[in-house]
């Protein structure tokens, strides 16, 4: 009763008038001759919010009452929960991505239909260096970048000891920091008299064989202009300004830059590396 009052009223009171911002359009699934029993009713491609409704052979795009969808089953608008409505630039997205991606599973927590506002990530089985990305109803696999976990309550990537993945980790942070400092002290202390003496002649040596060193260094890469972590909270997330898979990370007034995972991107509106094609990123290379 209520879907058919709503059908009614969405096709009496809204269906009769046209869309003035959209033209009428021949459509090969409009009959020339109209039934006035039976009105001939279409889903609209792109949007749920329309409808599109027969007129002589041509198909005048109609809007639903605010809320509402169309259901093309029902051929009425409907509740968004009860429409079911797949706008078609999704339905071929999805086909993109099951042409592009591969090693998706099916998975019981991953919904059929995603939401582009909350993204769902599960945690991947005993590796905390994975990760799931759901993706309509199917489960892909992505890495964490290099040394991170990932954390199933900050729902992101991030360091061991944050993400609290792997309850061994931080014990393991903090029995090596103590290590290192014990052994850098005494081997300092043991070392000075003798490290000293031998500085002098072999630093002289090397740098004329070498004058910029020879070992090698790994330098992190520098912070985008204009990006200041200092003087915000830890775990602040910034998109980077020139790469859409890159952002920065804000760890106790210290910026690090940082890579999604595969192909996915950086959504700056909800700071997570997301799809592309949700991700929004309008940078240019």
């Amino acid at each position: 009763m209520r879907a058919f009052i709503i059908g009614f009223l969405a096709t009496l009171v809204i269906a009769n008038v046209a869309s003035a911002a959209e033209a009428p359009i021949r459509h090969p699934n409009c009959p020339l001759n109209d039934d006035p029993i039976n009105p001939t009713l279409l889903s609209y491609p792109k949007d749920c919010k329309k409808f599109y409704k027969c007129s002589n052979g041509l198909a005048y795009p109609l809007e639903c009452p605010a809320g509402l969808h169309w259901n093309d089953k029902a051929k009425i608008c409907d509740w968004p929960s009860v429409a079911n409505c797949i706008p078609q630039k999704f339905l071929m997205k999805f086909q993109q991505i099951k042409e592009v991606k591969e090693g998706g599973i099916k998975h019981k927590d991953c919904p059929e239909i995603d939401d582009p506002q909350r993204p769902k990530h599960l945690p991947y089985p005993n590796d905390c260096t994975k990760f799931y990305k759901c993706s309509y109803g199917l489960a892909y696999p992505m890495n964490c970048p290099l040394g991170e976990h990932f954390g199933v309550k900050i729902d992101r990537c991030d360091w061991p000891i944050v993400a609290k993945c792997d309850p061994n980790a931080e014990t393991t942070t903090e029995s090596t920091t103590q290590s290192t400092t014990e052994s850098s002290t005494e081997s300092s202390t043991e070392s000075s008299t003798e490290s000293s003496t031998e500085s002098t002649t072999d630093s002289t040596t090397e740098s004329t064989i070498n004058p910029t060193g020879s070992t090698p260094s790994t330098t992190p890469e520098p912070l985008p202009p204009g990006i200041d972590c200092s003087n915000v909270p830890h775990g602040t997330l910034y998109p980077h300004p020139d790469d859409c898979q890159k952002f920065v990370h804000c760890d106790n007034g210290r910026g690090a830059v940082k890579h999604c995972p595969g192909i996915l991107e950086f959504n700056p509106v909800l700071l997570v590396c997301d799809w592309p094609e949700v991700a929004g990123c309008k940078i240019k290379h």
